[in-house]
């Protein structure tokens, strides 16, 4: 955690019981982060003394590309935000960090606009969207315009739900971003959502909106921890989206989909025990090199054309290099797979799609492949089935030897398949495993948070004004939940 000098006159200071007035500094602070806000300027850092602070607040300031605002807690957990909501609007190279909200009824944190380079960073957000008789959202990016904003090194949990079916109206979300106003030529582009953990959310997180939206959007999504969702782990409704390096345990639905958009990434994810693997639908996207553990219905879903009318069949997909373990099990499965059902280990491939899938192995009984889309606009070629996996043409039978799957470590030697970290319970190590320099990461997703609070000097963007038009929370839900939507989740539960 950074020190902070007391006698900086770059450093504002906040108390929240400092009995009022005050000047901002350590000495005589200010009782109220508004008096703050009135004079910071690009360069300034606000700091929140220890404390409990309990109001809203509406942040409308801006830094400088080189010199952002900082807003900071005194120590990491000393500062708790209870039962309020901080608003932010077209925001620019802003850095929020170290706080801790509680309790916070609807969402915690709401940032709406043409909002740029910001990052928000070592925050814990515990038991937000409290209120059930509503749909709420922790962190949650709105309006239009958006572009590089960064959150990482976030703890979203919730209590464990009851056994009972989450509602739809009332669903419960981690973090998420809305698409914008891509009509006007203003969707949001370029987020980053790295090393966060999300505990018992119904959506942990939620990207794009609209069943056809193809906008090549550029957001990246890795290195997270999803526990326990009762929906989706990580659900993207836009393209051009990278989703790697993601852990997802014990989704009660699906750990990832990917619903619209072209040219989207899955790559080096480890799913494990979840109800569904990961699915897509749209065209061009390349899922490599997972590993995918117990999932029920269906380890890999190839999407048709869907109950949702909007959403499109999956067409030219690459689906290669994965690892499908004791997926499909039947009492895994559910929705479209009737008692009985025949029992798709790893690819479950719907009518009207097309791709490859090559160099994937696959592990436990069942078929392969199957569904009713099978046929000659699917490539599938050069696959291994193993540990009584039926063969069938282009998955060949083989007996693979795992380092010790009792420890869910599915490591081997057959070059099919997942490798690296995927592959192993340990998790993602920088320091051994291969990843972009330029990345800079320093710890595992399983590890303790603690972040880097410098600024990622690649977020380079041309500031742009726009007032606040595009979604809103209501927008998001409404679309989520459109009628076609909800009959569709219905039929297949």
């Amino acid at each position: 955690m950074t020190k902070f000098d007391r006698y900086d006159p770059s450093v504002l200071w906040v108390c929240a019981d400092s009995g009022g007035g005050g000047e901002g500094t350590f000495d005589a602070p200010f009782d109220a982060i508004e008096s703050a806000l009135v004079i910071t300027k690009p360069g300034t850092v606000i700091v929140l003394k220890n404390g409990e602070y309990s109001h809203d607040v509406t942040f409308d300031i801006a830094g400088a590309m080189h010199s952002p605002i900082r807003i900071a807690a005194e120590a990491d957990g000393g500062v708790v935000i209870r039962g309020a909501c901080w608003f932010f609007y077209d925001i620019c190279d802003l850095i929020v960090s170290g706080f801790t909200f509680r309790d916070s009824p609807h969402g915690a944190v709401s940032v709406m606009g043409a909002c740029l380079r910001n990052r928000f960073a070592d925050m814990r957000f515990i038991n937000c969207g409290t209120r059930g008789s509503s749909a709420s959202c922790t962190l949650f990016f709105g309006g239009a315009g958006g572009s590089c904003n960064v959150v990482e090194n976030c703890l979203f949990e919730r209590p464990a739900a009851s056994g009972a079916k989450p509602v739809a109206s009332t669903a419960t979300i981690g973090l998420m971003v809305g698409g914008g106003d891509p009509g006007e030529g203003a969707p949001h582009t370029d987020y980053v959502f790295r090393k966060n953990r999300f505990v018992n959310y119904d959506y942990g997180i939620l990207i794009g909106s609209g069943d056809r939206d193809a906008g090549q959007c550029g957001h990246i999504v890795e290195y997270n921890v999803i526990e326990g969702s009762s929906l989706e782990g990580i659900l993207v409704k836009c393209g051009d989206t990278i989703v790697r390096g993601n852990l997802v345990l014990r989704s009660r639905k699906n750990s990832i989909g990917i619903d619209a958009g072209n040219g989207s990434v899955v790559e080096a994810n480890r799913l494990l025990d979840c109800a569904n693997g990961l699915s897509i639908h749209g065209a061009d996207h390349t899922v490599v090199n997972n590993c995918i553990v117990r999932c029920g219905s269906h380890a890999i879903h190839a999407g048709g054309i869907s109950r949702a009318p909007l959403r499109q069949a999956a067409e030219n997909f690459i689906i290669g290099n994965n690892t499908c373990v004791d997926c499909g099990t039947p009492e895994g499965r559910g929705g479209r797979d009737a008692p009985g059902a025949e029992r798709i280990a790893g690819v479950l491939i719907d009518a009207g799609v097309s791709g490859v899938i090559q160099r994937n192995l696959f592990a436990g009984p069942g078929r392969p492949c199957g569904g009713n889309g099978i046929s000659g606009k699917i490539l599938i070629a050069d696959n291994l089935g193993s540990h009584s996996c039926d063969s069938m043409n282009g998955v060949a039978a083989k007996e693979v030897i795992f380092s010790c799957s009792d420890a869910d470590d599915f490591s081997n030697e057959s070059g099919y398949g997942a490798s690296g970290w995927i592959a192993m319970p340990e998790g993602f190590n920088p320091r051994q495993d291969v990843v972009d320099e330029s990345d800079g990461y320093a710890e595992s997703p399983m590890a303790a948070i603690d972040g880097d609070d410098e600024l990622d000097e690649e977020i380079l963007r041309p500031e742009e004004s726009s007032d606040v038009r595009g979604e809103n929370f209501g927008d998001f839900m409404g679309k989520l939940y459109s009628p076609s939507t909800m009959e569709e989740q219905q039929s297949e539960e």
